[in-house]
């Protein structure tokens, strides 16, 4: 079976002259009938979502369909029309490095939204014409590369951390490529480039050597002095008679500065402007998902609206509509030059299917066959969902959204199912296609599941089973993954003149956020009281080198200009060597002590975590694993979980005490307060209900003779878990 079996035989997904609507159709449907389409016709093919999230969950979940072809996403800037914010310097880089090869697509599919194409692009040659690469062994001077590479918009910083950005060194210039994961370390001898490396962001360590890399322009836009004398002239003719000295945008490009939302006035920079439609060739087929012509009249009717708001700003002038955005019709008669298919989430009426290429899919919304694995009655819905739909002749594919998930959920189906029908796993979409098995568990990141009749199919995923949505979590690109140690945390909560570290200038004082004007550039600064009432006035930008201060009470002033903050730094680190050498000795002689060893059964386990009501975040999943992989060793455990309150801590240590206890242990359960000892008591009784394990509290709520026959009881062994206050010492 193939990918378009899972239409009905009389809907064409053949791309023709006449547009084809295929509607009842859920997101699971749409991600099928896509793949479907693609199979039929190839690519290269441009996805149209009339939704952002929709968009997202398709570029996310087609790999699980199409796992060898290559899924690309064209988001927006995420601004809305003539924001005074520019898009974050992520999505710049993405956005280019798409936009560079959208000609040179064979068989990719390009997933993007109404947001993505209204706005008006360079022209198709700019990036091209403004990109180069550099080679090992290459003759350049680094004082010419830098130059050229400001000219394309990359800014120069103390230490690379982002893309657009380059740093030198001596002879060592680092630079993060726009449209690259990865920032590269050049290192010249001489004139030449002696080697290029990649390097890690948070470390600064150099990694693996690379032959050469390719450099595209910092911005969908140049900034250089023929392009700014471009701007300018543009700039007056767009504004007649305004007063440009008050003009901040003007005056900052005139001065070579980049202003937030310059986006907003990109067609200033050229002569002419060009359409997503320039950038895509005459082989991209396109597909649109839910009502794009109704999604496109709506945002041209919202563009419209704010720049009415923005009308007579001198900071930030509106430009008109259609300098900046492309206006309906310009969209429609561009889509008509392509072959189209339009998807929908909503079934047609009787009257639309008349028409010619209107057509619904058979797919059928699955019921409610949700179930509580501890309520074996809950059970029956399910059974007889699966009995009925296979003993039918149909297949069942059920999928979840992770390994751990996987196995999870194989551990909690009805055995009558499984005794009766197997449980076979599926590699894949592809693989279950083609297999005969009768039911079968793959990992594909569905939300939602539906049944298809006319090939007696059925695709669930945990949502259906659970009764619930499972939560997803997002996927974080490497460009943003940055070390949370560099990033200052809680500077809102900040008050005035609290004590806080510049870690180049030292210990000051807080005095506020201002805003001021420094070279003619408006911006707001962080202000720092150091000694002898010397005041330093940070820029937002480097506010990852400020922290709150979390010493003693009122610590001395640092003084500006003095080496003392240095030595103070450069003892720090030799206190810091000092203790590692002490922490060092400490757990080797713990390493060569033995404790206990618990075995996990990770199917109890499993059974006991269902009663857990969340999905657990990354960290809490992480303090899990590593709490019970500690249990599971035969060293002493020594580990500290740290979290602020609601944050899970006390579901780490209920999985821990169940693995202690199920091993015919006794568990002790030691909190501060008498009014938490209850609190987690019954949390506890709760949790471990149905099991065999008994749970006793120890406080000052007890009786002097309940607590002696509760400590009875303890000695005896006939206590698993003991939850008190310091009465347990």
């Amino acid at each position: 079976m193939q990918l378009k079996d899972l239409l009905k035989a009389d809907i064409n997904i053949s791309f023709s002259n006449s547009v084809k609507h295929i509607g009842n159709l859920n997101i699971t449907g749409i991600i099928g009938t896509i793949g479907a389409i693609y199979e039929k016709n190839g690519g290269p093919c441009l996805v149209i979502c009339a939704d952002n999230f929709v968009a997202q969950s398709i570029k996310s979940t087609l790999i699980a369909v199409l796992p060898k072809v290559k899924v690309e996403y064209l988001q927006d800037w995420e601004t809305l029309p003539y924001d005074t914010l520019s898009p974050h310097q992520d999505i710049v880089s993405s956005r280019i490095s798409i936009l560079s090869r959208l000609k040179s697509f064979k068989n990719e599919i390009v997933v993007t939204t109404v947001q993505a194409i209204m706005p008006r692009l360079s022209p198709v040659d700019y990036i091209k014409a403004n990109s180069f690469s550099i080679s090992k062994g290459d003759i350049r001077d680094i004082q010419e590369i830098q130059k050229e590479m400001t000219s394309h918009g990359y800014l120069r910083v103390e230490q690379v951390l982002a893309p657009g950005e380059l740093a030198i060194r001596g002879s060592i210039l680092d630079i993060y490529p726009m449209g690259s994961t990865v920032p590269y370390r050049i290192d010249f001898f001489d004139d030449e480039v002696d080697s290029i490396r990649v390097f890690d962001v948070d470390t600064q360590r150099s990694l693996d050597k690379i032959d050469r890399i390719a450099l595209l322009p910092a911005h969908e836009y140049p900034l250089n002095e023929q392009s700014i004398s471009v701007f300018r002239s543009n700039y007056r003719d767009a504004f007649i008679g305004a007063n440009f000295a008050s003009h901040s945008i003007y005056q900052a490009i005139s001065r070579g500065a980049i202003p937030a939302g310059i986006e907003y006035y990109m067609s200033l920079f050229f002569s002419s402007m060009s359409s997503i439609f320039d950038y895509l060739t005459e082989d991209y087929r396109i597909i649109t998902v839910d009502d794009v012509n109704k999604a496109v009249t709506e945002f041209d009717v919202e563009a419209h609206k704010r720049a009415l708001e923005f009308a007579g700003n001198p900071d930030h002038p509106p430009l008109p509509v259609s300098k900046v955005f492309l206006n309906p019709q310009e969209v429609f008669d561009n889509l008509k030059k392509y072959q189209l298919i339009e998807l929908y989430q909503n079934s047609f009426d009787d009257e639309q299917i008349e028409k010619r290429g209107f057509y619904n899919t058979d797919y059928v919304k699955i019921p409610d066959i949700s179930y509580n694995r501890q309520e074996k009655e809950s059970q029956n819905r399910f059974i007889a969902f699966v009995s009925d739909f296979i003993d039918k002749g149909g297949r069942i594919l059920m999928s979840a959204i992770s390994e751990g998930r996987r196995q999870s959920l194989r551990e909690t189906l009805p055995r009558e199912i499984t005794d009766r029908y197997g449980i076979k796993a599926a590699s894949s979409f592809e693989d279950f296609l083609n297999a005969k098995d009768p039911f079968m568990l793959t990992l594909a990141p569905f939300d939602e599941g539906l049944i298809i009749p006319s090939v007696k199919l059925c695709f669930l995923t945990e949502n259906e089973i659970l009764g619930y949505k499972v939560v997803r979590t997002r996927k974080v690109s490497k460009n943003s993954q940055i070390s949370q140690d560099t990033i200052i945390k809680n500077l809102s909560s900040l008050t005035e003149g609290q004590v806080v570290v510049h870690i180049d200038h030292g210990i000051g004082r807080y005095r506020g956020l201002k805003t001021m004007e420094i070279g003619g550039i408006k911006g707001e600064y962080l202000t720092i009281e150091y000694q002898n009432g010397d005041m330093l006035n940070i820029p937002i930008t480097a506010l990852s080198k400020v922290a709150r201060y979390s010493g003693s009470e009122n610590p001395p002033l640092s003084r500006l200009g003095s080496d003392t903050w240095n030595r103070h730094k450069q003892k720090a680190v030799q206190k810091v060597t000092d203790v590692a050498a002490q922490l060092l000795d400490l757990y080797a002689r713990r390493e060569a002590s033995k404790g206990t060893k618990f075995e996990v059964d990770e199917k109890s386990l499993d059974e006991f975590a269902s009663g857990f009501g969340f999905v657990e975040t990354p960290d809490q999943k992480a303090a899990i694993d590593n709490t019970l992989a500690d249990l599971a060793k035969e060293q002493p455990m020594d580990r500290l979980v740290c979290g602020d309150v609601g944050f899970g801590k006390t579901e780490v240590a209920l999985r821990a005490a169940f693995v202690v206890a199920a091993s015919g242990s006794q568990v002790a359960v030691l909190v501060p307060t008498t009014i938490l000892a209850e609190q987690h008591y019954q949390n506890f009784l709760e949790r471990f209900a149905g099991t065999a394990i008994t749970i006793e509290l120890l406080s000052r709520f007890k009786t002097a003779k309940q607590q002696k026959e509760t400590l009875d009881k303890v000695a005896q062994g006939s206590v698993d878990i003991i939850i008190g206050t310091h009465k347990l010492l």
